[in-house]
């Protein structure tokens, strides 16, 4: 996690006991908008819309 360039605005709980953490982008220039921190591990997407639909297949 980047605290310079991400703040974490939700946490979700996922499947086996792991945590996503939900983060937006602090500057509008972002390329990259928002990210999931899984596991030591940043996932990122340009809209929220494809943050939650990849958040929506790891719960399962």
């Amino acid at each position: 996690m980047n605290p310079d360039r991400y703040v974490v605005y939700d946490v979700v709980q996922l499947a086996k006991s792991r945590k996503a953490y939900l983060q937006r982008a602090v500057k509008a220039d972002e390329p990259m908008q928002y990210c999931a921190y899984i596991a030591g591990n940043g996932h990122y997407f340009k809209t929220e819309e494809e943050l939650t639909r990849y958040i929506q297949c790891r719960k399962k």
